[in-house]
């Protein structure tokens, strides 16, 4: 199933010609969250938050790898995330512009969100300015629920 789901996700990707990405730097972020995927139930009712989901691909591809699950890709590009709506579409996947260095923007998030039970956040973290990288891990914090689980990737 995992290198069909992944298959499915790059004929999508491939298909939505205004992902501003190669595929070859696409391949390695997919696998990653296949592992987030892999960690989960299919079949588990959950919620999931794709912090800095950009072009929304990984966003996708575990909305279809965790059918149940309500997923969230939020990102402060918004032209990004209005290719992300127009390209991959799913009824448990929505888009949303959200700052996680900004305490009102994630303020509003989780007062109409709650929390999530899963977090992701791949190859962001480097992109946070150093005077407000623990107002974002604050801020990732608050939005997950008591036990849920934070992926977090950096570059090598």
């Amino acid at each position: 199933m995992k290198d069909s789901l992944i298959q499915n996700t790059l004929k999508k990707i491939e298909s939505g010609t205004e992902i501003g990405t190669r595929i070859e730097h696409i391949i390695p972020s997919l696998a990653m969250y296949q592992e987030v995927i892999n960690s989960l139930e299919e079949n588990d009712v959950i919620s999931i938050l794709d912090v800095g989901c950009n072009y929304g691909y990984g966003t996708y591809h575990l909305s279809m790898g965790v059918k149940n699950a309500k997923v969230l890709g939020v990102d402060i590009d918004n032209e990004i995330l209005k290719r992300a709506r127009r390209t991959f579409k799913a009824p448990n996947l929505s888009f949303d512009s959200a700052d996680f260095t900004d305490r009102e923007s994630v303020l509003k998030l989780v007062e109409r969100e709650e929390t999530y039970d899963v977090i992701v956040c791949f190859e962001v973290f480097e992109h946070i300015e150093n005077d407000k990288t623990k107002l974002f891990m604050e801020n990732l914090l608050k939005t997950l629920k008591p036990n849920g689980v934070l992926f977090i990737s950096t570059p090598t």
